[in-house]
């Protein structure tokens, strides 16, 4: 019998484990999902203040915007499409990741750009891991201030975290030099496309300042969305509830994260002290902020580029 190289052997047991660990997850969702309490949750849904309704969707928009203005940033110079097509493009991304599963938009995103937009796909993969390594880097700030603060019963310890946060910046910071001063070299060769999407000094203060207006209008998403409930969160708390919201998006299972999302904050907010029904009514006002709009939006969007979900693996 052929022998299966090692690599891939791992790589298909690893695909199980994901696999399986999503399958998981389902089942806790559709489980929680459940046992939810309806009724009282969707008779406080009626009585949200809508303009605090209209805030946080007004701070998600501006949030998608800052999204695209990102991207548009990173590849605007080297693909023919304009900031409008760009926001187009991210409308369909989001739209793919909330209906199918979480990450499965940059291939829709990718083939767009590629397709339409005409850039290369190494330097929208560079783009991309630039992209990530920018939004880990918020996300793990905001799980610092989470763990100084001890906010959430994580047992980590605060040296050890913050050690791993600035070697992990540190070396984001030296892939992008080494990208750009040595290029020829076998590993710049590798970081260059990030480096390229990172750019000189001026876009690449443009690129980080972005970045920064994404995470603020996203933690005032869920500020809103909470005050629209009748909760009021200090600014550290708003910082983790949006850690916990990142995280819960990622986790495998269920599309846009039903079940996840909610679960994650109603656990939160417990530490807090907030009422079970209260707590899960904000989660669902804030998801379905974050997920409906953008959806329906994005659905139109791949509509008219004559983009359909079936063909996401393209």
């Amino acid at each position: 019998m052929p022998s299966v190289p090692a690599g891939k052997s791992w790589s298909t047991a690893l695909s199980w484990v994901w696999r399986l660990l999503g399958v998981a997850v389902a089942i806790g969702c559709v489980v929680f999902l459940w046992r939810y309490p309806w009724g009282a949750s969707l008779r406080a849904m009626g009585a949200a203040n809508l303009a605090w309704v209209g805030a946080a969707l007004l701070a998600r928009a501006c949030a998608v915007a800052a999204r695209a203005e990102r991207s548009y940033a990173m590849l605007g110079a080297q693909t023919s499409a304009g900031r409008v097509m760009f926001a187009r493009y991210t409308l369909c991304r989001l739209a793919s990741d909330n209906l199918l599963a979480a990450w499965s938009g940059i291939g829709v995103f990718t083939w767009l750009l590629v397709r339409h937009g005409g850039a290369r796909v190494s330097s929208v993969a560079g783009a991309l891991v630039l992209e990530k390594s920018l939004d880990i880097a918020a996300v793990a700030c905001g799980l610092g201030a989470v763990v100084h603060w001890r906010l959430l019963p994580l047992g980590w310890s605060e040296p050890g975290f913050m050690t791993t946060l600035g070697l992990g910046i540190a070396v984001l910071v030296a892939a992008i030099a080494w990208g750009r001063l040595a290029p020829q070299s076998r590993i710049g060769r590798a970081v260059q496309p990030a480096a390229v999407a990172f750019g000189p000094a001026l876009q690449g203060l443009r690129v980080v300042v972005l970045t920064l207006v994404v995470w603020t209008c996203e933690g005032l998403v869920l500020a809103f969305s909470m005050r629209a409930t009748g909760l009021h969160l200090e600014p550290l708390q708003v910082v983790m509830f949006t850690v916990v919201a990142v995280m819960a998006f990622l986790v495998p299972g269920v599309p846009s994260g039903a079940g996840t999302v909610e679960a994650g904050i109603a656990a939160g907010m417990k530490v807090i002290g907030v009422d079970e029904v209260q707590a899960l009514t904000a989660a669902l006002v804030y998801h379905a902020v974050q997920v409906v709009p953008e959806t329906m939006a994005g659905l139109l969007a791949m509509r008219g580029l004559g983009v359909g979900l079936r063909r996401r693996d393209a």
